[in-house]
């Protein structure tokens, strides 16, 4: 199918390709790349933009329909990401996601489907060996784990679920780690690619309070998995989990009083977790104004394997927060309002000081990764 978005010709590919490599030369000094994210355009309209610094932004994908989301980036410089583009009819301001496909571009060159089907196929994660994209397929009463390989773009469904809500890659690359609900019960599961099956590493124990894992995120060592328990009764707490990959009981690392949101991310050296939680959140309907007024903030903590728990910003939304490579600072979306449809990217060192914006049309839904044009070799050969 054709895609309407940024045809360029050779000539034009190789000024885009200079001018990213510019881009990211211009950023801050020990930076080899920047933050990858969907910019807003208009109304639901995103698409991919790079940031390298203050008001340093370059976009990567074009077009005036498209909803590009959850981008993330391949070892050999390409990027897979989730959007509508291609779909028939105009974006539909009343769905945050609609009929989406995975999709893959290299900078400079006009994206292709990598897969597609009837439903949705969303979240979609370049493995760390660059071999593989995993996404989600929901579609129907089940939700499904699908594994691209990039090699010839073979497609394969390999697991069924009832809910598939995360996934996260083992940091060599031979399996995910999937948090999903199974036969009726909340699980984490270690999916490997070898043996083509998943074995359980976590389940809610029946006789607990309702819950089930809402993201997960695997430390960079691969030694420990991070999770969101999300409660499924009235008055519980989203708490964030710490799970011992090799075997042992999880414990709970948040506070008690905040409602942890994903996603979840490890500093560099995989002894802290950061993420957002919202504290003392509640709405009212505004019957004059026909409209919801929300209370609280959503703030962001940093909690250290040993050791308590900091809180880095104060009121306002935060959202998305992630580590520079060097571990020395932190980049996160923010607006001076939780109810905001346009946020902006700040950056500051990872004590919560020095806080400087860097732009401001990032989309609602965006998350931030981090991108480093530095190509490594693969025998891939889509785009």
């Amino acid at each position: 199918m054709k895609v309407r978005a940024h045809a360029r010709s050779s000539s034009g590919r190789r000024r885009f390709a200079a001018a990213l490599l510019l881009a990211l030369a211009a950023g801050p000094a020990g930076a080899a790349g920047g933050w990858l994210f969907p910019a807003k355009l208009a109304g639901p309209v995103s698409t991919l933009h790079l940031a390298t610094g203050p008001g340093r932004v370059q976009a990567l994908t074009g077009g005036e329909r498209w909803r590009d989301m959850d981008p993330d980036p391949c070892p050999d410089g390409r990027i897979v990401f989730a959007s509508n583009r291609g779909r028939p009819g105009p974006v539909d301001p009343r769905r945050p996601v609609e009929n989406v496909d995975i999709f893959i571009v290299r900078p400079g060159a006009p994206p292709r489907r990598l897969a597609g089907a009837a439903g949705d196929d969303v979240q979609p994660r370049c493995a760390p060996d660059g071999r593989h994209v995993a996404y989600v397929h929901r579609g129907g009463e089940r939700e499904a784990l699908h594994l691209v390989r990039l090699e010839d773009g073979a497609d394969s469904l390999r697991l069924e679920l009832e809910r598939l809500y995360d996934l996260a890659w083992l940091p060599d690359g031979r399996g995910l780690v999937l948090a999903a609900r199974r036969a009726g019960q909340g699980v984490l599961l270690r999916y490997s690619l070898e043996t083509d099956s998943a074995e359980p590493l976590y389940g809610v124990p029946p006789d607990a309070p309702p819950a089930e894992p809402a993201a997960v995120s695997v430390s960079p060592d691969g030694q420990h998995l991070a999770f969101i328990l999300h409660p499924l009764y009235a008055g519980g707490v989203r708490k964030a989990w710490i799970l011992p990959h090799d075997g042992g009981a999880p414990r709970p690392i948040s506070p008690e009083n905040v409602q942890v949101q994903a996603p979840l991310t490890w500093s560099p050296d995989g002894r802290s977790l950061l993420y957002a939680a919202a504290l003392d959140y509640d709405y009212e309907f505004d019957e004059v104004h026909h409209k919801k007024t929300y209370r609280g903030a959503v703030n962001l903590y940093l909690s250290p394997l040993s050791g308590a728990t900091r809180c880095l910003t104060v009121g306002g939304l935060h959202r998305s927060p992630v580590f520079f490579p060097d571990g020395r600072r932190i980049a996160f979306l923010y607006a001076d309002r939780l109810d905001a449809r346009t946020l902006e990217l700040r950056v500051m060192n990872k004590d919560g000081n020095d806080v400087k914006p860097w732009y401001d049309r990032v989309a609602p839904h965006a998350l931030l990764r981090w991108y480093r044009y530095e190509h490594k070799n693969t025998s891939a050969n889509l785009p």
